[in-house]
Formats: C-alpha cells, structure tokens, sequence
C-alpha cells in the first residue's frame, strides 16, 4: 500500500498534525503553504483517501487521517532506524559476517581470526558455517549461504577470489610421561611408534602425515581414529597415544596441561587462504580478511623455538 509514499510526503504530514495547520507546518519545515498542499494532496492520491478536512481557518484531520497518524509515525522512525543500521554496516559497525570452514581450521586459526576481529568491530555478529574435512567451503560463499570461506590454499574457482594468509605449522603432541624429557625435535617415525591418535581419511592432519610417510604405514600406526579433529586432544592427554596438532593449540596444551610438544621432522605447514566473492564481497568482509591477514602474519612473526 505504501509502496509509492514518499518520506518526504510522510514527514509533511506529521508536520500539519504537530503544528495544527497547513500554515503551521509550512513554517516548521521552512516550505511555501503551496508546496505543502501539493505535497499532502498527492499523499491522498497515493492512499485514496482524504487526511483533512481544510477550510479557511483549520485544518483538521479526517478519521482516515487520525487512523493514518500511528502509521505514519512509525513508518518515519523505521526508515530512519534502517538508514543507521545500513550505514553502521558500511562503516562495519553492524550486521553479520558469515565465514564457512572446515574443522580442522575452526579451533585454529579462525576462533583467534574471530577474536580479533571482534576486538576491532564488537558490534558485527559473527558465524561460524562448519563444513566437514573434505567438503568445498567456497560452495557455501558461492550459493549465498557464506560471505567467506577459510581453508587450505588452492587455486579459486571461477568468479572467486583466494587471499593468502600464510602458513599452519603442525607440531607433534605426546603423552605426559614423568620419566621422559620433552623433545625437541620428534621424527615422524618416532610420533608413529607411540600410536597414532587421528581423524578418519581425507583429514586435513592425517593427508599431511600421509603426504611424507605414506598412506599404508599411517594406517598401520593408527591407535584410535576419531570422526572430528577436535576430539583428538583429550584422547593424547587421556593416554591414547600422540597427534599432530596446530602449533597454538599444541602450545597451548603443553603449558596448561602438561602434554609434550616437539617440531617434527621433517616438518608439516599447511598453508591457508580465505575465499571470497571476486568482488569482495562488501566491507565487513573485506575487513575480516585484511585483520585475518594481519593476525596470521603477527603469529608467524612472533612464533617461538619449541621445545
């Protein structure tokens, strides 16, 4: 119904109700008398209705036009509510940004890349689209259900763009065992023997493993296979046997819970990439990649000897 109203029409409107007169409200908007009747009378046209009974002394309103007032009202105060919102937006002060991975990338990097970014823009709503080890996140960005897909780097398909963000590095993860020192330095043969505890084939940690020691003996070493990567660090600090795992988390694990963190030899680095929307994919994501950028870069830069 209110498709052909205008705003300005609106606000004229609510300026004759507010001041009382056609005269009143021309003053209060700094219009002609003229102009605002023209105004008001194509309102009417657009509703069909009249909204005032005018004469030469008042202007007072019809029932429509009482009945209209609310409407109107609240129509005026959605439109400039909507403005502000879609203008945050632009500034990346509001809205929602959706980025689709795999679980093998959701706990690290992108619960940190999640962090800075809301320490940068607190008032963006963030999404995490999990798709399983394996799958293609760029097919969530491209049928809209993402705006961007952190994965491991590979050439973009047509109509998206990759932003390279550098380098994962994987370290081995090993039991606690009070009578062993932790290693420096651990062989890949040396993380087989203890039992490997990992994700099932096409895991973004057991292709890597795979890719250097070979598919059959990874195989052969496996002590515990799990669905998800994320349960494989309780299964280390249970005992089950040792894992590869991200650099931050394995640090993370050897400081809080006493594991035993060593480099591999020869080492793992997975690197990683964001995709997007040839286009960008508009300014919340535009930022997200720059500061995911920036985060991976420090980490890399600030990376400490292990052992």
């Amino acid at each position: 119904m209110f498709a052909s109203v205008q705003e300005r029409q609106l606000k004229h409107f609510l300026a004759i109700v507010e001041a009382g007169s056609i005269s009143g409200g021309a003053a209060q908007l700094g219009v002609t008398q003229p102009g605002l009747s023209q105004s008001i009378s194509a309102l009417e046209r657009d509703l069909g209705v009249a909204l005032f009974r005018r004469s030469s002394r008042h202007t007072a309103l019809t029932p429509a036009g009482r009945e209209f007032v609310d409407t109107a009202r609240k129509v005026v105060h959605d439109l400039a509510r909507t403005r502000s919102i879609l203008l945050q937006v632009t500034r990346n002060e509001a809205g929602t940004l959706r980025v689709a991975c795999p679980s093998s990338l959701a706990v690290d990097p992108l619960t940190y890349l999640f962090g800075a970014f809301r320490r940068r823009y607190p008032q963006v709503w963030l999404e995490m689209r999990a798709v399983s080890d394996g799958s293609v996140g760029v097919e969530l960005v491209q049928d809209g259900s993402a705006d961007l897909a952190l994965d491991f780097a590979a050439r973009p398909p047509q109509g998206m763009c990759a932003t390279a963000l550098g380098e994962r590095r994987l370290l081995a993860v090993l039991p606690r065992d009070n009578e062993e020192d932790a290693p420096r330095i651990v062989s890949i043969r040396t993380l087989l023997d203890h039992g490997l505890v990992t994700s099932r084939r096409g895991g973004a940690s057991r292709s890597a493993l795979e890719a250097l020691a070979g598919a059959d003996t990874v195989a052969h070493s496996i002590a515990v296979e799990v669905d998800h990567e994320e349960a494989v660090l309780p299964l280390v600090l249970g005992g089950a046997g040792a894992a590869v795992l991200p650099d931050r988390q394995a640090l993370l694990a050897r400081d809080t819970l006493g594991l035993r963190v060593g480099r591999l030899d020869p080492p793992i680095t997975q690197p990683i990439a964001l995709f997007g929307p040839a286009d960008h994919g508009g300014a919340s994501a535009s930022a997200f990649t720059e500061i995911a950028r920036e985060a991976v870069s420090a980490h890399i830069e600030a990376e400490p000897e292990h052992g």
